[in-house]
């Protein structure tokens, strides 16, 4: 691979990584809208909504530039994504419009009808990681490149299920920290149990996907490097978690979701959708004259970007005025 094509494996790898942690967070939270009872639940679910409200319809940005990234600069890489994964695709696509159209309707409707729509965004913010964690894993293990129903694979929903663990771990760590009173108490007791469960998932499904993994996808240094960083994530969110410690359990389960995911791309190499009749980014990039016009206006959007996020942080944050970096800090988080 040149290096212009290395840089933009890189970057496609980083927006989906800023994607899964960060909507994989304020996915979790949306998982957790019925925590509580009686109309402590309608209390509930409003703070939890509250919490994210500056950016929970931003973060899913983050999807469309992953998706935009991958079909400008990797064309066969796009294609055979969205091939492979033709009729999930369409299960996801169907999730984020309910689970957006739910939040927002949900307090237009009689208590009813808001019931009903809150179990539809929990359900379709349960739909959601598991899809995305069965289409990484599946361009692991060669089912991706036959397509179909072969992309569930046992080792794929091994990974499904534990990216929906890791985000609802990272929703109730998010909660427990950026809320008081009665949520705050209980998102922490779900964090508890939660934090254990999503580290044992995690190990469960490096290890299936390892076991599964096609021919040609090896874990060399920077995949193994990138494997202990996401173990040391794993065993800090255990223990963060069971003492209660919520900010650096949603920090520590963020930082296991891209390890997770950078030691897979690592490992895939250049052949990002293992398998026969898989794809290899050395010969189906993009030509040069593309990545370099993309490379120029992706570093002259950039400073809009990060300014954007300033400003979300300083939405969010209820204290004094913050700098840029204090607010950048708030908007990534």
């Amino acid at each position: 691979m040149t290096s212009l094509e290395t840089i933009w494996l890189v970057l496609v790898t980083g927006i989906w990584t800023l994607y899964l942690v960060l909507g994989g967070a304020e996915l979790g939270v949306t998982m957790l809208l019925r925590l509580g009872s009686g109309a402590a639940r309608t209390v509930n679910r409003q703070a939890a909504l509250r919490a994210i409200g500056p950016t929970w319809q931003a973060n899913d940005v983050w999807l469309i530039c992953a998706i935009g990234a991958m079909f400008g600069a990797f064309p066969a890489w796009y294609a055979g994504f969205t091939e492979g994964l033709y009729l999930p695709l369409v299960v996801l696509i169907l999730a984020l419009i309910v689970r957006h159209a739910g939040i927002e309707f949900a307090d237009h409707h009689s208590p009813i009808g808001r019931e009903r729509w809150t179990r539809a965004v929990i359900a379709c913010s349960a739909v959601l990681p598991v899809g995305w964690g069965v289409a990484w894993a599946a361009a692991a293990d060669g089912s991706l490149a036959r397509g179909g129903v072969d992309v569930l694979s046992w080792s794929a929903v091994l990974a499904g299920l534990a990216l929906l663990a890791l985000c609802h771990a990272m929703g109730a760590a998010l909660l427990a920290h950026r809320t008081s009173g009665a949520l705050a108490v209980a998102a922490t007791r779900r964090l508890r149990w939660a934090a254990p469960l999503a580290a044992v998932l995690g190990v469960a499904a490096t290890v299936g996907v390892a076991q599964g993994a096609a021919d040609g996808v090896t874990a060399g240094p920077l995949a193994v490097a990138l494997l202990v960083v996401a173990g040391a994530a794993l065993a800090t969110l255990t223990v963060a978690g069971g003492q209660g410690r919520a900010r650096v359990a949603h920090h520590a389960a963020g930082v296991a979701v891209g390890g997770l995911l950078g030691a897979l791309v690592a490992a895939l190499g250049s052949r990002v959708i293992a398998g026969a009749g898989g794809v290899d980014l050395a010969t189906s990039a993009s030509g040069g004259y593309t990545l370099a016009w993309m490379t120029a206006i992706t570093v002259a959007l950039l400073p809009v970007l990060l300014w954007v996020l300033h400003l979300a942080g300083r939405r969010r944050s209820t204290g004094p005025r913050r700098g840029l970096g204090e607010g950048l800090f708030e908007g990534l988080r």
